[in-house]
């Protein structure tokens, strides 16, 4: 009973992580359509596709922490997706830049939930011996969205216009979270969560972090992978369009291909290595996770640094594999090593972090290093901002 449930559940939050990546990956996967009609630099793009939506899930994921372990979680998940999913469809009426970051601010705010709440309903579904597993699962809902938000974004952003793929990519959204409202379960909780004060919460979490170094120090890790990931991801359509001439269609179809293959085939993998190679160690684990980061590194420097495109998209898709593969395998440790009854508050932590720290700065730093590059005079300046920002992992 538990695994027909449970099986149900994680094909219902893979969707809902599905949709929530559609809409956070439909502005770095129409970049240029998008800095040509407000005029914008690369670091002012940076903001926008990484700073304000980010802010939103800094500004949401406090309140968040809180109540995440003190309230229905599958209610509180249908609200957010439905008010995430209007956001989204709100972007295509936009008529400025800061209404666009506001529209992306609100989006943040709302996105913040998705994760922590859909990994803590997981993680009590499913045993520590399969959770890995189903992890990976779960997390292909990062291929297909990337996929997706490229190749099907640039295709109706270049027949139909950029404002069509953000309204397209909203109304789904609201249709689900009814369905969530409706079928969505979850199991009794071991702690009576209603005797845990705001108070409480934030000493358990800091009590936990200070007594577990390695926690804390894996916490950084994972940040780290998403700042270098993102920060490339967010001009990857850019780049191929600027250094190798692709219009925007081939652009996010290879685009696509490059980040929701690589994601499809490394997230997966994560979960299921770290359910192999650290069964029975914790160091293990770790290990894993160090080794996969120090992979990406050659492979994102190829890929960057390739003349062309039969070189570039190759490596590129190596590097994402790492990447993603990294991510699902610390944050598999992760969920491993938090106690359970704060497991929904922890994890919601890590996100705001990872989503604030590492996706927020990661393309401000890539847009800030390309348009330094361009002050100087360099030849091809968004390639060697991209070049630089590779040290972060």
């Amino acid at each position: 009973m538990v695994t027909i449930w449970g099986a149900r559940h994680l094909a219902l939050l893979t969707l809902v992580a599905t949709l929530n990546g559609i809409d956070k990956h439909l502005v770095p996967a129409l970049a240029e359509p998008i800095k040509l009609e407000f005029g914008l630099s690369d670091t002012q793009f940076g903001f926008i596709a990484g700073f304000v939506y980010t802010f939103g899930f800094a500004v949401g994921g406090v309140p968040l922490t809180l109540m995440i372990d003190r309230m229905s979680r599958t209610r509180l998940l249908s609200v957010l997706l439905a008010i995430w999913s209007l956001a989204t469809a709100v972007c295509a009426f936009v008529g400025s830049y800061i209404q666009l970051a506001v529209s992306r601010f609100v989006v943040g705010l709302a996105e913040v939930g998705g994760q922590p709440i859909s990994l803590a309903i997981i993680a009590d579904w499913f045993h520590i011996r399969n959770r890995g597993t189903a992890l990976g699962i779960w997390t292909i809902s990062r291929s297909i969205s990337l996929m997706v938000s490229f190749s099907v974004g640039g295709y109706i952003a270049l027949h139909w216009g950029w404002r069509t793929a953000f309204l397209l990519a909203g109304v789904p959204g609201l249709l689900l979270a009814i369905v969530i409202l409706l079928t969505l379960r979850e199991l009794p909780r071991k702690t009576p969560v209603e005797a845990h004060s705001a108070k409480s919460v934030t000493r358990d979490i800091f009590k936990v972090f200070v007594n577990n170094r390695p926690l804390l120090l894996l916490a950084i890790g994972i940040i780290l992978v998403v700042g270098c990931q993102n920060g490339i991801m967010a001009f990857l359509s850019a780049y191929l369009t600027r250094i190798h001439g692709e219009p925007i269609d081939n652009a996010g179809l290879v685009g696509g291909i490059i980040l929701g293959g690589g994601a499809g085939i490394g997230m997966p993998l994560g979960g299921l290595l770290t359910d192999i190679l650290g069964k029975q160690s914790v160091a293990r684990q770790f290990a894993v996770l160090a080794g996969l980061m120090f992979a990406s590194i050659p492979a994102a420097l190829i890929g960057l640094l390739a003349l062309t495109v039969a070189v570039a998209a190759p490596a590129l898709f190596l590097f994402e594999l790492f990447a993603s593969c990294a991510y699902t395998a610390g944050l598999s440790a992760y969920l491993n090593a938090v106690p359970s009854h704060r497991r929904g508050s922890m994890t919601s932590l890590l996100t705001m972090l990872v989503i604030f720290v590492g996706a927020g700065m990661g393309p401000p730093l890539a847009g800030s290093a390309s348009d330094s590059f361009a002050m100087i005079g360099a030849d091809e300046p968004l390639r060697w901002g991209l070049v630089a920002i590779t040290p972060l992992m």
